[in-house]
Formats: structure tokens, C-alpha cells, sequence
């Protein structure tokens, strides 16, 4: 009865259910000039052309369908012995088919990238390799070479009809790691296994038959004992997961929500799972899920409190119209106020495209990110919560150190709220009053992705990503956390750009 009830609701709420219908209407229009094609093949025909004059766009342009063989990168600095193991990052990296292109930056098939650290710290070796993940989208589209399913954020002209959200799946946003276990995540379907040796795709994960194809989310998060929570959700309708470090499905539970929404993350205190959902809901059909969405922000966000130890407890508050994709750190103090720290864009409707001026070849258009890191309150018994911005603005991705919830000694952020091309090239260390107390710049030229703290021989560093923009390059580095002032210790640099991703795991030798 849940599957059923989420999958009716997954395929409404995406957007998906009206492409059963839409491809009727796409071949009448097949007679004359259809707009949605043209749109496409336009977008295809202006990136190419800015591409020739402006190197920044390599980030946006995408591999080839056969992924990029393992290639050796060219080191600097210096590789601790300690630090060996392999980086993998997911993010969207196929954007063209058919002389077609993609509006929206979460629209790319889901490419995973490993970067292997090893050898010993006299000789060190770091290499690259790229696979795409073969969902059940991303098979068809190769073999029929040309979109077929309605994308997250862009309309697919003549989009065949699907049977469940897994039909649209790109596993295109971040990775997880489970008990020996390697899976591709993304916001609105199955999670997807892959082979962490080859790279090859063996999968949709079911947790349990009741819950194939249900959404779960790309943000897991860990409690201490490395069991896992996460969510499926869109709309009003709310999936908890928890799983066990050994990759069991613990216990789940449905919740039915007062009002619909977005979120594409959750936090976690001690105690308590923390969801807010932003004022975008569905306001029109037959179109992308991004596209069919309007901001309403009348209805104002939604916090949503469910208690750990008994999922059927659930609370509600109301705050004031803002979003966030990505979240800090968050505590209860003994009064028993729920506290968390979040990216968060406040009133504007317009976070759900970024980057979109790259991903559309209109490289002039640039915007900053109009991020700002923001802390949100909730007093016990309130129904009301505060939001409170802090001084960093245009920051995104946050990395907490701590697990299972609790107040952070410090965040790591990415930000630049002055760059030239509008995108991040600071890692920024804050600490748990909200200052910034350690900051490396990669100056104007460079575009800074997630970094990862690790800890390995007793020390604590960064490892993450980084596009020489100016080149079109794409480069490994590894910071020592205690002195992020001094810039990177070590640096790994290939030849060409890879596409640039979100979400990224590393795992030790």
C-alpha cells in the first residue's frame, strides 16, 4: 500500500505522471515546428559557439557516453603517507544528445569520478577515472541516441511514457557507502549500486519490496554507530528511512504533511530529525519538475521535528519564506531549543537554477550566489521559528565535522561573494559562533567544489576538487585543516576539465 501510494504520488508530484500524456500531444505537434525541440537545439548551438571563447564553460560541457579512461595527474606538494584511498564524486556529466541540450545543470546522467591516492609519500601517484552510471534512462537514451523522459528541469519533447520515478532515475547527485556497498543517489528515486573496483552499475537498491522505487534522497545522514537516516520525499508526503551500519532497513515511516513542498536536505540533532520545506509547489502540468513548479511565498517554510527514538512523534512550525539544498551542523540546548545552521536563500525563487547561464551557454549572464549562512531556531513549544543570517554570504556546501548530530567546533564552507564569474573559489572555516576564523582564496580564476574533511593518522585534512577556469582544468587537493590560510599541502592537476559535480565519499586504504 506505500509503495503504491508514493509511487502515484512520486509520478504527480514529478511531473512525471503528465509525460504518460504528453506524448500523444508532442507528435501533433510534430506536424509543425515544435518549440520545445527547438529550444534545445538552440541552447545545443549557443554552447558550442561560447565555448569556443570561453574556456569556464568546459565545467558544463560534459563527457563523451563512454566515461574518460584512467588517466595519471600531474603532482605537487606534498602526499602524507597517511592519506591514501580513493575520492569519489558524483555530479551530472552528460547534457547533449542528437544535436539537443539540456536548460538545467541537475538534468546531466549521473558520471562518477574516482580519484586514487597512492604509492608512498617519496612517490606518490594520484590517478582519474569517469563511468557513467547505466540507469534504466541512461541505457535507452544510448541506444535510442536522443532524450526520451522528462528531465528534472528541462521539457523533452515527445517524452515517452514511464512506469515509476526509477524511469527518470540519473543517480546524478551524490555517493554513499555502506557496509562494503558503493550506491549512486539521487533526489527521487531508488538509490543505484555500483562497483567501486570497475566503476561498472549493478543496480537499483530495494530495501524492502514495499518501498522499490520510492524516493531516497542524496543526503543521508550518519549517526555514530554508522547507522544511517534518510528521507523520501516530495510534496506532502514524507519517507524516513533508518539503516543499519550492515545495510539492513531498520524501520521506516510515512508521513502525510500539512502542505507540499521542496527540500533537498535534512539535518540532524541528538535527538531529533529536522526537515524544512520550502514555499515551491506544484502549479503547472506537462512540464520538467523544475519548470512546473511556482514559489508561493504566502505559505511561508515548514519545519518538520521527528523524534529518533519514536518516528510517529512529529512536530510543525511555521517560518518565513526561504530555502536551502544544503545544511551545517545542528543541536538542542538543554531547554530543550532546536538550533541549525543552513545555506539559505531566503525569498528567492531563483535558487532552483543554478548555474543555469553556463549550463545554457549564456556565460554574460552571470549571477553570485545569493546564499548566505543562516541559523534557524525553534524555542520548546513555539510554532513559530527564528531566522537569524550570519555574516558569510554566497557560500554553499557545508561540511560539519561531528556525526549524529550536535554543535560543530567548526563548518567548512565554499564561498566568494565577490567572484567575477559568479561562482565559489574560498574554503572557509567557521567557527561555533558564526565567525570566520581561516580562509584560503584560489583567486578569480578557479572554481572551488566540495571539500572533504578526513581524518587519517592522528590529523585532520580537505580533500576536494578544484577548475582551473581560465585552462579548463580540473585539479585533486588536499589541505591541512589546522592551516587553511597556507593553501593547499599537496595538489593533484589533470590535463583536461571534468564536468563539474556535487556530492562526493572518500574511503581510506
Amino acid at each position: 500500500m506505500l509503495r503504491r501510494t508514493m509511487l502515484n504520488f512520486l509520478l504527480q508530484g514529478a511531473g512525471l505522471a503528465s509525460t504518460m500524456s504528453l506524448a500523444p500531444a508532442a507528435k501533433l505537434l510534430a506536424a509543425s515546428v515544435d518549440p520545445a525541440t527547438r529550444l534545445l537545439q538552440d541552447t545545443y548551438r549557443r554552447f558550442k559557439t561560447a565555448r569556443a571563447t570561453h574556456p569556464e564553460l568546459a565545467g558544463w560541457a560534459g563527457l563523451s557516453p563512454g566515461g574518460s579512461a584512467r588517466q595519471a595527474a600531474k603532482l605537487s606538494g606534498r602526499w602524507p603517507d597517511a592519506v591514501r584511498g580513493e575520492l569519489f564524486r558524483n555530479g551530472p556529466g552528460l547534457f547533449e544528445r542528437n544535436g539537443m541540450r539540456y536548460q538545467h545543470w541537475f538534468d546531466g546522467d549521473g558520471l562518477i569520478q574516482r580519484w586514487r591516492i597512492e604509492g608512498s609519500a617519496s612517490k606518490p601517484r594520484v590517478s582519474h577515472q569517469a563511468q557513467f552510471i547505466q540507469t534504466e534512462k541512461f541505457v535507452q537514451e544510448q541506444a535510442s541516441q536522443r532524450f526520451e523522459v522528462m528531465a528534472a528541469g528541462t521539457t523533452i519533447p515527445d517524452a515517452r511514457a514511464i512506469s515509476g520515478p526509477d524511469g527518470a532515475n540519473t543517480a546524478n547527485t551524490a555517493v554513499l557507502h555502506l557496509n562494503g556497498k558503493s550506491f549512486a543517489l539521487w533526489e527521487a528515486g531508488s538509490a543505484t549500486e555500483f562497483d567501486r573496483e570497475t566503476l561498472a552499475t549493478i543496480g537499483p537498491k530495494i530495501w524492502l519490496d514495499e518501498l522499490e522505487g520510492v524516493a531516497f534522497s542524496a543526503h543521508p545522514v550518519f549517526e555514530k554507530d554508522g547507522s544511517v537516516w534518510n528521507v523520501g520525499h516530495l510534496g506532502d508526503q514524507l519517507v524516513i528511512y533508518r539503516i543499519s551500519k550492515l545495510g539492513a532497513l531498520l524501520e521506516y515511516k510515512l508521513h502525510q504533511l500539512p502542505r507540499g513542498g521542496y527540500m533537498h536536505s535534512f539535518v540532524q540533532t541528538e535527538s531529533k530529525l529536522v526537515f524544512v520545506l520550502a514555499p515551491l509547489v506544484r502549479v503547472r502540468e506537462a512540464t520538467s519538475y523544475f519548470e512546473g513548479l511556482g514559489w508561493k511565498p504566502e505559505l511561508g517554510s515548514l519545519m518538520v521535528v521527528v523524534d529518533k527514538a519514536a518516528l510517529s512523534n512529529v512536530r510543525f512550525a511555521e517560518l518565513e519564506s526561504g530555502a536551502a539544498y544544503h545544511y551545517g551542523d545542528a543541536w538542542e540546548e538543554s531547554d530543550g531549543s532546536i538550533h541549525l545552521r543552513a545555506c539559505w536563500f531566503g525569498n528567492d525563487p531563483n535558487f532552483i537554477s543554478p548555474m543555469q547561464h553556463y549550463v545554457q551557454g549564456k556565460p554574460e549572464q552571470r549571477k553570485n550566489i545569493n546564499a548566505r549562512l543562516t541559523q534557524i531556531s525553534l524555542a520548546p513549544g513555539a510554532k513559530t521559528a527564528k531566522v537569524s543570517k550570519l555574516a558569510q554570504d554566497s557560500v554553499e556546501f557545508p561540511v560539519t565535522l561531528s556525526l549524529g548530530g550536535g554543535r560543530s567546533e567548526a563548518l567548512y564552507l565554499q564561498g566568494n561573494a565577490r567572484h567575477p564569474l559568479g561562482v565559489l573559489s574560498k574554503l572557509i572555516r567557521v567557527n561555533r559562533d558564526g565567525k570566520t576564523t581561516a580562509e584560503f582564496d584560489f583567486g578569480n580564476d578557479y572554481l572551488i567544489e566540495e571539500q572533504l574533511p578526513i581524518f587519517i593518522g592522528g590529523k585532520a585534512y580537505a580533500l576536494g576538487t578544484v577548475f582551473d577556469a581560465k585552462h579548463a582544468k580540473t585539479g585533486l587537493v588536499l589541505f591541512d585543516l589546522k592551516r587553511i590560510a597556507q593553501g593547499p599541502i599537496a595538489q593533484a592537476w589533470l590535463e583536461t576539465a571534468m564536468p563539474l559535480g556535487f556530492h562526493g565519499s572518500f574511503l581510506a586504504a
